[in-house]
């Protein structure tokens, strides 16, 4: 409809919609690969609109394990977005890239990703975005022991998101959790690590309950429970499989394995 009534900017959003839920929800990674090949192949495509489903679809390739292929693709997606001037939108779609490395264990990737999003975001004054960017990169900085630095996102995070804004408030929880395990508040750290999954399931958003899984898992490894850990990265590989998530579970596989 937005494309036969010409409004380019309508079009862009609706396909980019439909892109990001493809990816976020609970279609599958194969699913998701068909809906962007579809798009991206219809003849005289919205650039607006290509340059969302080349990122979206460069992380699907990511997780279908073809990972050096889909970084091409979201680097040429970024590259069109920068072209076309969509400054804010590059860099917020630096979140889904970052969670896609995330899962995978890819955590100085994901660091290289999400900073530098966080910074332009900061630097344009955008807040709602910024909210889960900045959690999603102490979660990151969790998983690399700098927890000083993750609690100083984590309050920004807090501060920021609205209150209705689940994916923001269960990348924080799940974030303080770390934090607080690794200075020894287990208790705390559990009951709120557990808030977070509470908050997702059950529901459609696959991605953001495997990342809250795993931050589940390690805060029970931190504070010594490992046979809740286990029970926890079984789950997370669980939902990798659910989703055709190919990179995510090998890493998951790999935990399990040591």
């Amino acid at each position: 409809m937005a494309h036969r009534l010409g409004d380019a900017r309508l079009e862009s959003t609706t396909l980019g919609w439909i892109a990001i839920d493809a990816f976020w929800l609970r279609v599958t990674v194969e699913d998701g690969l068909r809906v962007c090949a579809r798009e991206l192949g219809r003849p005289g495509a919205n650039r607006l609109a290509q340059s969302d489903l080349l990122i979206m679809d460069g992380n699907l390739r990511y997780m279908a394990g073809r990972k050096e292929e889909g970084l091409a693709e979201v680097a040429a997606g970024q590259a069109l977005m920068e072209e076309l001037g969509r400054d804010l939108e590059r860099h917020a779609f630096r979140m889904a890239t970052g969670l896609v490395l995330l899962l995978a264990g890819e955590f100085g990737r994901a660091e290289e990703e999400l900073e530098p999003g966080c910074e332009a975001l900061r630097a344009m004054g955008e807040t709602g975005y910024l909210s889960t960017a900045a959690a999603e990169l102490a979660l990151c900085l969790c998983w690399l022991g700098r927890h000083d630095e993750a609690e100083l996102l984590v309050e920004e995070s807090k501060e920021l998101g609205a209150a209705d804004d689940l994916t923001t408030q269960v990348y924080w929880r799940g974030a303080l959790a770390q934090v607080l395990a690794a200075r020894g508040d287990n208790d705390r750290a559990v009951e709120l690590a557990g808030e977070a999954i509470g908050l997702l399931e059950p529901g459609d958003r696959l991605l953001d309950l495997c990342l809250v899984t795993l931050c589940a898992a390690e805060v029970y490894r931190t504070a010594g429970r490992l046979e809740e850990s286990r029970r926890m990265l079984q789950r997370a590989l669980e939902l990798c499989r659910q989703k055709g998530n190919v990179s995510g579970a090998a890493w998951v596989e790999r935990l399990l394995a040591s």
